[in-house]
């Protein structure tokens, strides 16, 4: 159905976005975690720094330093609620 696929391909879009802004990376690195299946702050706080660099065929210290990223953007988010 057309307007599914639209509605995922924005929600990917929007994904891209908001990894993007709220983790300081371009968005081709966005584009490819979000192809992985990590499409949230959360769920990218499920993946491992050595996956994380696998996807992103990054060294361990930068997929860390994303990852790292994402664990101060979370808990930042949960001390406002």
């Amino acid at each position: 159905d057309e307007s599914a696929t639209q509605a995922f391909e924005q929600k990917i879009a929007q994904a891209i976005t908001t990894l993007a802004k709220t983790l300081k990376i371009d968005e081709v690195t966005a584009r490819s975690l979000a192809r992985a299946g990590v499409n949230s702050i959360e769920g990218l706080l499920e993946v491992d720094p050595e996956d994380i660099a696998g996807i992103l065929e990054v060294d361990v210290e930068r997929a860390r330093e994303i990852h790292d990223a994402a664990r101060r953007e979370h808990e930042k988010k949960m001390a406002s609620i």
